[in-house]
């Protein structure tokens, strides 16, 4: 027997309401869009509470979803006066999901409503299953894995827990873990946790050298820190088959034409594998000439950055995943400069195309270096083999090669089929009409509700045995005078749909002869048999959505309340470790031996050992220092900081496979305090460290009372106060090129790779005038 794979939900990105209907027309199973407060995409252009209202209506009864982004940081005014009463109309008629970053927020919306399904945002930072399941009693249903991971991460994630994956397949990657990135806030003040990013990572940078002592530009300003985007059509049989829940598209920030083709490409090629199987899948792969590549061309000349790469989840080695040389869309090849002419004695180039290029197409010349030379718009001619155009006193060379930003052509097709989506996008009902002569006109419509409620968009599309009736009543048929209405005219007016949404299935008309009725009286009663349908159905799936127990009254008074007190779980602090006095980070054996020589540690009660930054030597000399430090006489057993110990941020796959295997079980000795800074250690610390007092590093963002009742039930507590050190403002996987980096501005950061682990850290080390 064939196995069934699962059949993924395509999620699709909305900035507008506008690109939400698109997105769901072209084949997205359920959209993602913000509202106007607490997105991460403050300056989308985000739907108004009422439309989003309309929207879900408008989603369930094409069996869609929407989920509604909450993905920032609260504070308590704004979790306890502002986040209810937006999300109440929202949730009265069925919003599906949350995506949230807060664990404040989780708790308030699990204990406003126990039974909204809440998605835990990449911004959480989470690695595993183990890690999204200490989210699981909080309401989280969902989880969407940081964009770091391999597919073999996911599988093992598959197999550790039981809550949905959604993993990003398509579009930008943010250059640092999502969540972790504080460059925007450092530069301009605007956060990234806040939904401000002003996008610091797609800026030119300019290398310092600074080995001399001088602040002078060792290179020209490049865009050292801009990610290229993914892209994972070629992996859609690996995703299925590693459990993978829903496919979700990044682009609130992008048009209505990408958010739509996108969610059209990822739905058509996921059922073309689930149709047609793994072997004729693989055949499109292997062919360059296949209709899956051609697309894969499509979806470039819509929007990239830098070419697209195949993701982490299946990144190849030597793979660029930074595109140094253009900022915004990369664009499609198309061909390169063969030859340099005079063109009615102006100087001019041939171009040699791959690609054919069609009027009003935008082109743009690019240098060895990656620079645009020269732009132009295309003629009023199609072109398939070459181009010819001046270029003006514009340096362009042999060779250049031709890239297209803009495909007119494209775009209009794309737009054009949208529009016949939407216009396709009908619900169809079943329509009775009963005429008696005397009686009042009845027009029954039913439809069946679908079952929006499944994961599975092959169980979506099935209706489920749920049919919403009604039954409405008009004026009084009367005996016709003359000119009777028979079947055949009031079944002609009952479908005139246009336009509605709705189209009629079946239309039964039982009328006595010789009967009379205003045709607008037929047409009213439609009209509102239609709307009176609609609102049985949204009324249906209110009452499906649980509420807490007790009623409306009991529930108002809840969700309007705030904590003045919150409840922690109990632990205690070893009465002999004074730890409120000033903590330090150290991130390397030089900069702890300095610490020491300088008789400095005394000013602080705490080290912190940032782990990275040493090796097994490096550990192994701490480990001797504490020794010699702990056997010293009891006037003095106090007077040693204590060693607080935080594994490398990025705690997963092979950083943390090197750390099992070379520093675990020196890092236990040495630790006096765990410094949580991911979940993934907190799980590590829950396994083998359980009775270390743990605090919580400067990411694990406690910038309400909730949040901080969150960590508090997990065992890990605030910091007492400041902690002296670097400040780190982004961790990132990719293979940025070390070194100092800064802006036009001069604001300079430094780029380092651990001693121990192959990622990089960015930290802070001047803000420039503003």
């Amino acid at each position: 027997m064939k196995q069934r794979l699962n059949n993924p939900e395509i999620l699709a990105p909305a900035g507008s309401i506008d690109i939400l209907y698109a997105a769901l027309a072209m084949g997205a199973d359920a959209v993602y869009v913000g509202a106007p407060k607490f997105g991460a995409r403050a300056f989308a252009d985000n739907p108004s509470v009422g439309e989003l209202e309309r929207a879900i209506n408008y989603a369930h009864i094409h069996g869609k979803r929407i989920y509604l982004t909450v993905n920032t940081l609260l504070d308590d005014a704004e979790l306890c006066n502002e986040l209810i009463p937006m999300l109440d109309p929202l949730v009265g008629v069925g919003l599906d999901a949350v995506i949230v970053q807060d664990p404040g927020v989780l708790i308030r919306l699990h204990e406003a409503y126990p039974e909204l399904s809440l998605h835990a945002s990449t911004q959480m930072a989470l690695f595993s299953g183990e890690d999204a399941d200490l989210l699981a009693s909080y309401g989280v249903t969902r989880f969407v894995p940081a964009r770091e991971l391999t597919i073999d991460e996911i599988i093992s994630a598959r197999a550790k827990t039981d809550l949905e994956i959604e993993v990003f397949v398509h579009g930008a990657l943010c250059v640092c873990y999502s969540g972790w990135c504080l460059m925007s806030e450092c530069i301009g003040g605007r956060s990234g946790n806040r939904g401000m990013c002003a996008g610091p990572c797609r800026l030119p940078y300019t290398r310092k050298n600074c080995n001399d002592g001088s602040n002078g530009s060792s290179y020209l300003p490049r865009y050292e820190l801009n990610s290229c985007d993914q892209q994972t059509l070629i992996h859609i049989p690996e995703l299925v088959k590693a459990g993978v829940d829903s496919f979700k598209i990044e682009g609130r920030m992008k048009s209505r034409e990408y958010a739509a083709y996108m969610a059209y490409l990822y739905r058509y090629y996921t059922d073309v594998f689930l149709d047609e199987g793994e072997e004729y899948y693989s055949e499109l792969v292997g062919n360059n000439d296949s209709k899956l590549h051609r697309d894969i061309k499509r979806a470039m000349d819509i929007y990239n950055r830098g070419g697209f790469f195949s993701s982490f989840l299946f990144k190849n080695e030597g793979e660029k995943t930074i595109e140094k040389n253009v900022r915004g869309h990369y664009g499609l090849y198309v061909g390169s400069v063969k030859k340099r002419i005079k063109a009615s004695g102006k100087p001019g180039v041939i171009i040699g195309l791959t690609e054919e290029v069609k009027p009003q197409d935008i082109l743009a010349i690019r240098n060895d270096a990656g620079e645009t030379v020269y732009e132009f718009t295309a003629s009023d001619n199609t072109a398939v083999d070459e181009y010819t155009v001046n270029i003006g006193h514009s340096n362009v060379k042999v060779g250049d090669k031709v890239y297209r930003t803009k495909n007119k052509a494209l775009l209009d097709e794309i737009d054009r089929t949208i529009d016949d989506a939407m216009d396709a996008m009908d619900v169809e009902l079943d329509c009775v009409w009963t005429g008696r002569i005397g009686e009042s006109a009845s027009l029954e419509i039913s439809g069946r509700m679908p079952d929006i409620s499944a994961l599975a968009t092959g169980d979506a599309k099935q209706d489920t045995d749920d049919i919403v009736r009604v039954v409405v009543t008009g004026d009084v048929i009367s005996r016709a005078k003359s000119r009777p209405v028979d079947d055949k005219t009031v079944t002609d007016k009952l479908s005139m749909l246009g336009g509605s949404g709705y189209s009629f299935r079946s239309i039964s008309v039982d009328m006595d002869e010789d009967s009379f009725i205003p045709i607008k009286s037929i047409k009213s009663l439609r009209r509102l048999a239609i709307d009176r349908w609609e609102s049985e159905f949204a009324d249906r799936y209110k009452r499906r959505y649980a509420r807490i127990p007790g009623g409306e009254t009991d529930r108002s008074a809840d969700k309007g309340s705030y904590p003045a007190d919150i409840p922690v779980k109990p632990y205690d602090k070893p009465d002999d470790m004074d730890i409120s006095g000033n903590w330090i980070s150290v991130y390397g054996i030089e900069e702890f031996t300095e610490l020491i020589n300088d008789n400095n540690s005394n000013k602080y009660s705490v080290i912190c050992i940032r782990s990275e930054g040493f090796d097994a030597d490096d550990l192994d000399r701490l480990r001797l220092w504490k020794q010699e430090n702990t056997d010293i006489s009891a006037a003095d057993a106090g007077s040693r900081p204590k060693l607080a110990i935080s594994l490398p941020r990025p705690f997963h796959g092979r950083v943390r496979d090197i750390y099992m295997e070379k520093y675990d079980s020196r890092i236990r000795e040495l630790c006096d305090i765990f410094i949580v800074n991911s979940m993934a250690s907190l799980v590590y610390k829950n396994k083998y460290l359980p009775d270390i007092p743990a605090y919580a590093d400067e990411n694990m963002y406690m910038t309400n009372r909730l949040a901080e009742r969150f960590y508090r039930e997990q065992g890990v507590r605030k910091l007492p106060g400041h902690m002296t050190g670097k400040k780190t403002v982004m961790t990132s996987i990719h293979k940025i090129d070390e070194g100092v980096i800064a802006t036009p501005k001069g604001d300079r950061f430094r780029v380092c790779k651990p001693k121990a682990y192959d990622y990089r850290i960015v930290y802070y080390e001047q803000i420039g005038v503003k």
